[in-house]
C-alpha cells in the first residue's frame, strides 16, 4: 500500500509500525499459552500474510486493506494444521511447507487446505530450493524432500548431528552448515 512498514511478531500477536515516525497502523491478536510467537510471518504479496504459531493454535492468513484513513486485517483463513512453535515455514508457488508440530506439511496458501503431511521430522527446520526441501530434523537427520503438493516424496537422508537440533541450517559457496547446541558440521554440497 506503498507505506513502508515494520512488523512485529510479538507474545500476543502482530503488529504493524510505520517506518519513519514509529505510529502504530494495525494489529492483529494471535494468543498461545505460554504467550511466546517466533516463526517469521510470511509475505504472500503486498496486501497478505500467513502468521503462525504453536501451542494448539495454528496459522492464519490474513488480508490487509486501507480505506477512511484507517488499515483494516480481515482474517482469510486459519487452520490448526500448521503449528509452527518456532520453525518457519516456506512458500513454493503458493503452497506452504513447515513443521506442523514435527510433521512436514505442504499446505495450499489460497485455502488453507492440507495437501499433505509426513512424520519423522520433529522440531527441526527447513530451507527451500526450487522445489526441494532441506530439513533439518530435531534428531539432526539432513532430509531432502521434494517439494510438490501432488505427494509427500523424500529425495535423500543422512545423519549430520548428534542430539538434539533445532538451530536452522545454512547453505553458502557450496557448502551445509548444521549445528546444535553440542556439536557443529559442515558438508560440502556443491554439484
Amino acid at each position: 500500500h506503498g507505506v513502508r512498514q515494520v512488523l512485529v511478531f510479538h507474545g500476543v500477536g502482530i503488529s504493524s509500525f510505520e517506518l519513519e515516525s514509529g505510529r502504530e497502523l494495525w494489529d492483529f491478536p494471535l494468543v498461545n499459552m505460554p504467550k511466546v510467537n517466533s516463526a517469521q510471518p510470511v509475505k504472500f504479496d503486498d496486501t497478505s500474510l500467513l502468521i503462525g504459531t504453536g501451542y494448539g493454535v495454528g496459522s492464519v492468513r490474513m488480508e490487509l486493506t486501507t480505506g477512511d484513513d484507517r488499515w483494516h486485517v480481515d482474517e482469510v483463513w486459519k487452520t490448526n494444521r500448521l503449528k509452527l512453535k518456532f520453525n518457519d515455514v516456506v512458500l513454493i508457488d503458493q503452497f506452504l511447507y513447515g513443521l506442523d508440530d514435527g510433521v512436514l506439511t505442504c499446505i495450499e496458501s489460497s485455502t488453507g487446505k492440507t495437501k499433505w503431511k509426513a512424520r519423522g521430522f520433529g522440531y527441526g527446520q527447513l530451507l527451500a530450493f526450487e522445489h526441494t526441501l532441506l530439513v533439518v530434523t530435531e534428531e539432526g537427520d539432513v532430509v531432502l524432500v521434494s517439494a510438490v503438493p501432488a505427494r509427500f516424496h523424500e529425495l535423500a537422508r543422512f545423519h549430520a548431528l548428534d542430539g538434539t537440533t533445532w538451530n536452522h541450517p545454512v547453505v553458502a559457496q557450496g557448502k551445509l552448515l548444521v549445528r546444535n547446541g553440542s556439536m557443529a558440521a559442515c558438508y560440502d554440497v556443491a554439484p
